[in-house]
């Protein structure tokens, strides 16, 4: 689970996908209208929690293509909706103005859809850096306050005169385990 290193526990799980990535898939795959648990089946894993920050990015990006797909598709399937309104009310103009008009309107919508999207997607990018960055310095913030009530347990519990190396690799020790508590119980409450 951790590996000691210079005297401080490692966690081998900091690559696991974060919060904001595992929100955004389930946004996501709302917004498409699938089952994250029939999805996850297909898929063959069985937690989001456990995958990676690089697969959850890559299943972010394919899922939104997805929604990118299918928001093109209503935008065409509405132009085509439209047209045939607009061929019912004007039967006079010749077919080739109709469809010259059809496809103008289409392709503006495809643009406006996908300038839409864009933005949607820029956003939501950002806002996950932003809940990342602050991810991390909630985390540092608990770290600093770990190590000095780790700091304080070893001058108390060991007054004796002990080597400072001992004593530094004692107060990681416990930093450590005091983060990994204290984290596992706040995500705990977060589900």
């Amino acid at each position: 689970m951790a590996e000691e290193e210079g005297g401080f526990f490692a966690i081998e799980n900091d690559d696991v996908a974060t919060q904001a990535q595992i929100k955004k898939i389930y946004a996501l795959l709302h917004r498409l209208g699938k089952d994250p648990q029939k999805f996850k089946e297909e898929r063959g894993f069985t937690n989001y929690a456990k995958l990676t920050k690089r697969q959850a990015s890559e299943l972010i990006d394919e899922l939104e293509r997805e929604e990118f797909r299918k928001i093109e598709e209503e935008v065409k399937a509405k132009a085509e909706q439209t047209s045939v309104v607009e061929t019912q009310q004007a039967p006079s103009q010749p077919i080739q103005q109709i469809q010259q008009t059809q496809q103008a309107q289409q392709a503006q919508q495809t643009t406006n859809a996908r300038e839409s999207v864009a933005q949607e997607a820029v956003e939501l990018r950002r806002e996950a850096l932003v809940k990342e960055a602050e991810e991390v310095a909630r985390a540092a913030r608990l770290m600093r306050r770990c190590v000095s009530e780790a700091k304080r347990i070893v001058e108390e519990e060991m007054p004796f005169v002990v080597s400072e190396a001992i004593k530094a690799k004692t107060i990681g020790s416990i930093a450590a385990t005091l983060f990994i508590q204290l984290e596992s119980r706040s995500y705990r409450w977060e589900e």
